[in-house]
């Protein structure tokens, strides 16, 4: 049996919770809400990040980030290709940098301006190029 300690980071409470995993279940105490059991329940059985980096373009580095989390044990993967590219056109806010970068659907990048002329850039994960964007671009370039 296998159990690990977090604190909750889905509210502003921070529960402290203690998750188990025994016989291909998870049981999860401490949790004050539902978002903290299935919180702990995914980091234990599959845990996720949103990762953020830059990609490297005609006009400079442009902030780049994932609209959601990939697998943990992807992000290195991801990281090689996002190394890898470079994008010789300028990207608006939304525009997809890199396709399916983690080949499982999830990785869509994006960000904001840089100041080089850029707007931002994403890394559509599924080639669907659907995001909610935030943030702006600088209008130059």
């Amino acid at each position: 049996m296998e159990e690990k300690h977090f604190v909750c980071i889905e509210c502003p409470r921070g529960c402290m919770l203690t998750a188990t995993f025994k016989d291909g279940a998870a049981q999860v105490r401490g949790n004050m809400c539902p978002r903290g059991k299935k919180y702990a329940e995914a980091e234990i059985t599959e845990p996720r990040r949103v990762l953020t980096s830059t990609v490297r373009t005609a006009y400079g580095l442009v902030p780049v980030k994932t609209n959601g989390e990939i697998k943990k044990t992807a992000i290195f993967d991801v990281m090689k290709k996002i190394r890898a590219a470079y994008i010789d056109r300028r990207l608006d806010l939304g525009d997809i940098a890199i396709a399916d970068a983690d080949g499982d659907g999830v990785c869509d990048n994006w960000g904001t301006g840089n100041g080089c002329g850029n707007g931002a850039g994403y890394v559509d994960a599924d080639g669907g190029g659907g995001c909610d964007n935030w943030g702006t671009g600088n209008g130059y370039g």
